[in-house]
């Protein structure tokens, strides 16, 4: 069997929905083909799929264009949106044409809404899968108007053509109507090493490991203006590291997994987003989060955070002047709460096998 994931890449939360999924799937089917679509770099990808794969290095939407992690280009995407449906039907065509072309047998999407209308059209099983859909995120940061509509209705279109949607929580649910399966959180985890962490590190049994990052979009944040304690030890992405801070290591120079890092650290300093929201509460790893005012994804995800996981909110323009002490004293105040079980991921591939094999019959 020949299978398509198409990953899209508005940072990195999709991969690491896809990644877990697929590498489930090949563990039931090991003679499995996977191609992988995307404009993600390979090697992101291969940090979460475990096993070969062509990498077909095209996105297949134009995500939402951002100013910064935590702020969208409303006029970008408005515009981006507008070029790219005015030759809607071609891409689908261009699509289906290559899905005949490598002989593909089924198509995986997250959430690309061209790639499930292109394997439609072909008779392929189709099924989209994410915490969001481009549909609502899209209707979400742009002015009403004729063409907001007109765009919002050629997506909804498209996503509806697929045999099933698969919604991972934390999610938003679709403002339409979809063939719908709930999904328990999708993400990777890796065993809990503190203290060896701490060694790696040189630092005492009792200081704190705090991780900052926001994710893949690139962000301006003062780190050199968070608080200085002895009793805190910053892990931070080593192009923001500020010089002179003894406290902080660059996480992407040490020869550790991110998310062994993550699931070893105290405490997660970072914004809304699918990708860490559920690899901290699938680790249990408690989170102090920025908001983020305007993306229609953040209730959803916030909320399913404060019932599930433990999560301290702050305003994005504190946390970017590193303005966190006294909220960070209140987080790792808190009792831990029990990490949750990542369990989508099996469910997903039994959905998803089941429908190929019902479709081969």
């Amino acid at each position: 069997m020949h299978l398509v994931f198409d990953i899209s890449f508005h940072g990195f939360g999709h991969l690491a929905q896809s990644g877990p999924v697929a590498n489930e799937i090949q563990r039931r089917i090991p003679d499995i083909s996977l191609t992988v679509r995307s404009s993600m770099p390979i090697e992101s990808l291969s940090s979460r799929i475990t096993f070969p794969f062509k990498h077909h290095p095209i996105a297949s939407d134009v995500g939402i264009p951002m100013l910064s992690a935590l702020e969208v280009d409303r006029t970008q995407t408005a515009v981006a949106f507008g070029e790219f449906h005015a030759a809607l039907d071609s891409q689908i065509e261009d699509y289906a044409a290559w899905l005949a072309d490598i002989k593909a047998d089924a198509v995986v999407s997250n959430v690309a809404y061209v790639p499930v209308a292109a394997a439609k059209r072909l008779g392929l099983p189709a099924v989209a899968m994410s915490s969001l859909n481009w549909a609502d995120i899209f209707a979400g940061v742009t002015p009403p108007g004729v063409e907001r509509d007109r765009i919002h209705s050629d997506i909804v279109r498209c996503y509806q053509t697929a045999d099933l949607f698969l919604l991972t929580q934390p999610g938003m649910f679709p403002g339409f109507h979809v063939s719908l399966e709930r999904l328990p959180p999708i993400c990777g985890t890796a065993p809990r090493q503190p203290d060896a962490l701490r060694r790696l590190l040189g630092a005492g049994t009792a200081q704190k490991l705090l991780l900052v990052t926001l994710g893949g979009i690139p962000t301006t944040i003062d780190l050199g203006a968070f608080p200085s304690r002895h009793e805190w030890i910053w892990l931070v992405p080593s192009h923001d590291r500020p010089p002179g801070r003894a406290d902080m290591h660059a996480v992407d120079t040490l020869d550790w997994k991110f998310l062994s890092i993550l699931g070893s650290c105290d405490a997660l300093i970072t914004k809304p987003g699918y990708g860490l929201y559920a690899e901290a509460a699938c680790s249990g790893i408690p989170v102090l989060s920025s908001d983020r005012p305007g993306w229609p994804e953040t209730p959803h995800l916030v909320d399913w955070m404060r019932a599930n996981s433990t999560i301290r909110m702050v305003p994005g323009e504190r946390l970017l002047r590193g303005d966190v002490a006294d909220d960070l004293d209140r987080l790792l105040a808190q009792p831990p709460r029990p990490a949750v079980p990542a369990l989508g991921a099996a469910r997903a591939a039994e959905l998803l096998i089941e429908l190929f094999q019902r479709r081969d019959r």
